[in-house]
């Protein structure tokens, strides 16, 4: 710490009113007491002594020495370096100090507008931290809002879940019984099945009609005794199976258990029987359409394929018979149990069957036996294929 050589108090370096006596030696004084020095020191100095400052700050003394230098003993080499560091330097201080003050009022004018800029911000994150606190509280909302559908929606995917395996299980079991349905009605790729030579039952009265165990050879004799007994003891009964008049079919098992059956029922059994007793892929159950009394009627019976393109027919349908005419009505007759009188070409077996029913025309509508099926659209497909 410098002590003002005036007045002997401690100068503070950052003030800026003070002069360099000498900085080497750190010794300097207060300006204002170094101005009453000054005053002081120059009323004893010789009057001779001469200082010039140039503007380019170099220092020029011209100093007439006095011839008697005891009048200058109050004047001391300090003062004058101080006197010339102080005017050389007195403009510099003052404009360094003008420059802090510019330097002040510019700090000032961007602290102002920074303040500004600070407090709209601080307006804007006040209005944003409204903003979010009302959008938090809505999106709590939402979200109990959301928490609440999803456990409604779950509850309901349990209840879908259910019922669609409900259904499932439902329309499986209704697929099951309208095949059921389905396959009693005799169509095109169910009709071989109801074909049943292997059945027990069937067997067993096969055996009890022939009269012994099957030899595996089936005679003009087994068949003809086969559809007698078929036609006296299988009474004929318009299907009844499912309570409706739509055409139900049934197994020759089911025919032989109620004793009774239709047309299809009749034949379905006498070729199962036959079958049963030995191999004949040449016995077939035909379904036959009739034109009597201007009306259609459809009806089964057996052919038999024999040598040199011949045909032999069997009719085990017997009694009182009513038959279904497609939609026009009913058609009541009387036919006993019939066969061929014998065998004969494929036009004439048809014309003498035909006759038998009073028919006016008749047309082979299919044919099939366990292993095949074909439908024809005229009797000439028929023979073609016969």
């Amino acid at each position: 710490m410098v002590k003002c050589e005036f007045c002997g108090k401690e100068i503070g370096l950052l003030t800026v009113r003070y002069t360099w006596l000498d900085k080497q030696n750190n010794r300097a004084m207060h300006d204002e007491c170094y101005e009453k020095y000054m005053n002081k020191s120059i009323s004893k100095s010789v009057e001779d002594e001469k200082v010039e400052i140039i503007k380019d700050g170099k220092l020029k003394e011209t100093i007439d020495e006095p011839k008697d230098k005891t009048k200058i003993s109050g004047t001391s080499p300090m003062t004058k370096e101080a006197t010339v560091y102080y005017k050389k330097y007195k403009k510099t201080v003052i404009a360094l100090g003008i420059l802090i003050i510019l330097l002040l009022v510019s700090t000032a004018s961007v602290f102002f507008n920074a303040q500004n800029q600070y407090n709209s911000l601080q307006y804007s994150l006040t209005s944003l931290q409204s903003q979010y606190d009302s959008e938090k509280t809505a999106y709590g909302s939402l979200s109990s809002s959301y928490n609440s559908l999803q456990t409604d929606y779950n509850s309901l995917q349990s209840n879908y879940n259910s019922l669609q395996n409900n259904y499932n299980s439902i329309q499986s079991s209704y697929d099951s019984y309208k095949r059921t349905v389905e396959i009693r009605w005799g169509q095109e790729a169910d009709c071989e099945q109801f074909i049943t030579p292997n059945n027990p039952s069937v067997i067993s009265a096969t055996s009890n009609v022939l009269g012994h165990p099957s030899d595996g050879t089936l005679s003009w004799d087994d068949m003809t005794a086969i559809n007698d007994w078929v036609g006296k003891n299988i009474k004929y009964n318009y299907d009844t199976f499912d309570g409706t008049k739509e055409d139900c079919w049934l197994y020759p098992s089911e025919t032989l258990s109620r004793g009774y059956g239709d047309c299809e029922d009749h034949a379905l059994l006498m070729a199962s029987m036959c079958k049963a007793e030995g191999s004949s892929p040449w016995l077939w159950c035909a379904w036959i359409g009739f034109n009597i009394n201007g009306k259609t009627l459809g009806h089964v019976c057996i052919f038999v394929k024999c040598e040199n393109n011949q045909l032999y027919i069997y009719d085990p349908t017997a009694e009182t018979t009513s038959f279904e005419i497609n939609l026009f009505g009913w058609i009541w007759g009387i036919h006993d149990v019939w066969h061929s009188s014998s065998s004969k070409s494929y036009s004439d077996a048809l014309n003498e069957y035909k006759s038998s029913w009073g028919a006016s025309t008749i047309q082979v509508v299919e044919i099939f036996n366990e292993n095949e099926y074909h439908a024809f659209n005229s009797n000439q497909d028929f023979y073609n294929y016969f």
